[in-house]
């Protein structure tokens, strides 16, 4: 039954052309050392995480398009997945106006980490993960988009996330504005995101039944290509406000401000390529809250579709920071731990 309804969707995706299915599947051995136990086994979406999606164009007439996207994250080591469309899920509008989404979708810091990234903000080696120690926001539910056309290379995009709370239309509300120069070998990108956690939430690592927590974050970074290689760079600074109560991040608590700094490398070689960098947190009011971690990976693509990776990652925390790797026994990081871990694995877009 499931494989027919799959051949039905596929065959209607054929028919017409503004539909795409599409997925990644990735798979690998993992070797996690947490600074007290190593733990191996098989572990999805080390190069990139395992999905399978849905996306859509139509042309209105008049210079208007209507686009979605419908996207749900996997586990391709034990076949559990996540819940509905757990990693994307908006609509738009598309015309001289730029584009407009509705849904669940990117904020304009992870946007902009995306592009400067040497990963692209993709597997184990995700620049947003290491962010300020203990990950950045990344897709936002309910949360409002528009995106300007590119002029010159210039382009730009505002965000508004609904907080969604009776009576009180503050609370889990976010904003966002991102400015990029994008023109031949050189990428610019500035970012700035606000967003508001309030009630039960539990996210970034803290939760707090009644708390009114801010998370405010700006981003300045660029890349440049060269005939040979590319460089990637940016800096950021996060600051928490809320209760001291409150355990945030693996960087100390609340009314925290952790400086972060990412440098990083692509070699393209043929069918080979390798990437790297380093990032580096500064928490400017703890002491011995400081942390960074080294990222390495070489892939080597059998095909347009199917690539062989091999990705080492370390982090080094200081006595009251706790900032791990992914992997199996990620979770049972504690502070003060330095944490390494190796990944070998293939993975096939499709």
């Amino acid at each position: 039954m499931a494989l027919a309804i799959l051949g039905a969707i596929t065959c209607q995706a054929h028919a017409q052309s503004s539909v795409t299915v599409y997925g990644i599947v990735d798979t690998g051995f993992s070797s996690i050392d947490n600074g007290t136990d190593r733990t191996n086994g098989l572990s999805s979406g080390n190069n990139s995480a395992s999905r399978i999606g849905f996306k859509g164009l139509e042309d209105l007439g008049g210079g208007l398009q209507t686009e979605f996207k419908l996207e749900n994250g996997i586990s391709t080591d034990d076949g559990s997945g996540g819940s509905g469309f757990s990693r994307y899920a908006y609509i738009g509008l598309n015309g001289a106006f730029g584009k407009i989404r509705m849904g669940r979708q990117d904020n304009q810091i992870s946007e902009a980490i995306i592009k400067l990234d040497p990963f692209s903000a993709a597997g184990v080696g995700n620049a947003r993960n290491f962010y300020a120690g203990g990950g950045v926001p990344q897709r936002q539910p309910n949360m409002l988009t528009w995106l300007s056309n590119n002029y010159g290379g210039f382009s730009g995009s505002l965000g508004y996330i609904f907080g969604e709370v009776e009576d009180d239309n503050s609370a889990n509300r976010g904003i966002g504005a991102q400015l990029s120069y994008e023109n031949g070998p050189l990428n610019i990108q500035l970012a700035y995101q606000k967003q508001n956690y309030n009630g039960t939430t539990n996210v970034l690592g803290f939760s707090g039944t009644g708390a009114d927590l801010d998370d405010k974050n700006i981003l300045l970074g660029a890349t440049y290509s060269f005939a040979a290689l590319k460089l990637h760079g940016f800096y950021g600074e996060r600051k928490l406000e809320g209760p001291a109560t409150v355990a945030a991040l693996g960087t100390g608590n609340f009314n925290d401000k952790i400086r972060t700094a990412m440098l990083g490398i692509t070699i393209p070689l043929g069918a080979s390529a390798i990437r790297a960098d380093y990032i580096q947190n500064d928490n400017k009011d703890i002491d011995d809250a400081d942390n960074n971690a080294w990222v390495a990976s070489y892939t080597y693509s059998l095909s347009k579709r199917t690539t062989l990776y091999a990705t080492y990652v370390r982090t080094d925390n200081d006595d009251n920071s706790v900032m791990s790797v992914s992997g199996p026994s990620a979770a049972n990081f504690t502070a003060g731990e330095n944490g390494s871990g190796a990944y070998l694995g293939i993975n096939h877009k499709f």
